[in-house]
């Protein structure tokens, strides 16, 4: 369910970035002698790191934080996601506030790794092509 509603998403900014990419390259790479996929592998692939970094750390939020789809379709307490578990650390009644915050830490924790890891290629993609000229 994840891919079905990512999957506009990334179509849409991978479409919007390979537009950015210059036609010139590859009708360069096709006078050099390569064929369409070592064109794609050795020149176009490269410049596309940027955005499917970009894409990759988007859709890993949205799948990460998701509350949503996982507490509608989830119903084995086995299966829970951390973000719908953690729902049953909070209750009227009463709440383990030390517990809680412990498990919104832990939860940070992979995401923020995989940020650390492609924040230049994050950057990157979030800025290309903000200033035309």
């Amino acid at each position: 369910m994840y891919v079905a509603t990512g999957l506009s998403f990334g179509v849409f900014i991978m479409t919007s970035f390979m537009g950015t990419v210059p036609v010139e390259l590859e009708e360069s790479a096709r006078l050099d002698g390569c064929s369409v996929y070592r064109t794609f592998w050795s020149i176009v692939m490269p410049l596309l790191k940027p955005a499917f970094a970009t894409l990759v750390i988007m859709q890993a939020f949205q799948v990460w934080n998701d509350y949503l789809m996982a507490s509608l379709y989830v119903s084995s307490a086995k299966l829970k996601t951390l973000t719908v578990a953690m729902q049953t650390l909070f209750s009227q009644q009463a709440t383990d506030y030390a517990t809680a915050m412990a498990a919104i830490v832990i939860a940070v924790i992979p995401i923020a790794i995989l940020f650390g890891a492609l924040q230049k290629y994050f950057i990157k993609g979030m800025t290309v092509g903000a200033v035309k000229g």
